[in-house]
């Protein structure tokens, strides 16, 4: 008699914890998005105050201007030159020092951007994992959020990466207050180099994996809650395995532009779910030899500018 009763409550049980997952991951995304649109916000309010110095100290210094209209202005501030003033914004110093505290920061928008991204693609694997992971163990089954937490700890590696390269080309002068590449030539490589991973077996091995969930835990599964843990940290290895030239092409964008970020995550989550051989030839076409054209003209035009 246990044995037909014993049934529905394991599947209601799986049943709570996928809702719980998938709440749980709703969360995190609509959080991130939330830092992402106030971080913008502050970066567009620094962009307006420097733009209005760049205007007002012409005038100012040739006496045009009259003090009258600029009750609200502090003089010291306005004759501060902008290679001094420190913007409280992870990547917005001006100059090419950069503190612990201002790599901490960028780290953080960095990992936060990777989650708003790359989190939404990873759900029908964590699905997959409760599913099996239930019908294995039924009711001793192992926590999903140390799969996740694997996941997200390969992205938070590769955000480190990023921000080290960020600080690469503050140091050499290569972004403006946007985080925008101002280099041409770097503009091209990036995107040539995009849109040929788009080719390389490399992307398509590591996409594999990510587009069949039960084939990757058929063929990784590691039993435990260490298991979890490394099933997670070599699932988020091959999702930036196929993902992370792409992400380079933020610094082409602007690093902090919504819309490129937000395009680039539905792009990352078409490539995913993308099972029909056709629409997968033709989405890779289309994406590489757009990528190797835009770079190619840039890179003409960085050469240009060089000669």
């Amino acid at each position: 008699m246990t044995g037909p009763t014993a049934q529905p409550d394991l599947a209601l049980i799986q049943q709570r914890e996928r809702q719980f997952l998938l709440g749980g991951i709703v969360l995190m995304v609509l959080l991130s998005w939330w830092y992402l649109v106030d971080m913008a916000l502050i970066m567009a309010d620094m962009g307006d105050m420097q733009s209005m110095q760049e205007m007002s100290m012409p005038a100012m210094h040739s006496g045009s201007m009259d003090m009258a209209d600029m009750p609200n202005m502090d003089m010291a501030q306005m004759n501060m030159p902008m290679s001094e003033m420190t913007m409280d914004m992870p990547g917005m110093t001006m100059n090419a020092s950069w503190q612990l505290r201002d790599f901490i920061m960028l780290f953080v928008m960095w990992a936060v951007m990777m989650v708003a991204m790359m989190l939404p693609s990873a759900a029908p694997m964590l699905l997959a994992f409760i599913t099996v992971n239930r019908r294995r163990h039924e009711s001793r089954a192992v926590p999903a959020y140390l799969f996740l937490l694997g996941y997200l700890l390969v992205w938070s590696g590769y955000s480190i990466g990023a921000t080290a390269l960020q600080w690469g080309f503050q140091q050499q002068h290569w972004l403006d207050m946007n985080m925008t590449l101002k280099a041409n030539w770097l503009t091209g490589l990036i995107l040539i180099a995009a849109g040929l991973f788009q080719f390389s077996g490399l992307k398509q091995r590591c996409l594999s994996f990510c587009r069949s969930p039960l084939n990757f835990l058929m063929a990784h599964w590691r039993e435990g809650r260490k298991g979890a843990l490394l099933m997670g940290l070599q699932h988020g290895s091959f999702c930036v395995g196929c993902c992370w030239v792409l992400m380079l092409v933020l610094f082409v964008t602007g690093v902090m532009n919504l819309l490129a970020v937000l395009l680039l995550a539905l792009f990352v989550l078409l490539e995913k779910w993308i099972t029909d051989e056709r629409w997968k030839r033709l989405l890779v076409s289309a994406s590489g030899a757009g990528l190797i054209i835009t770079g190619a003209g840039y890179l003409l035009v960085g050469l240009e500018m060089l000669v």
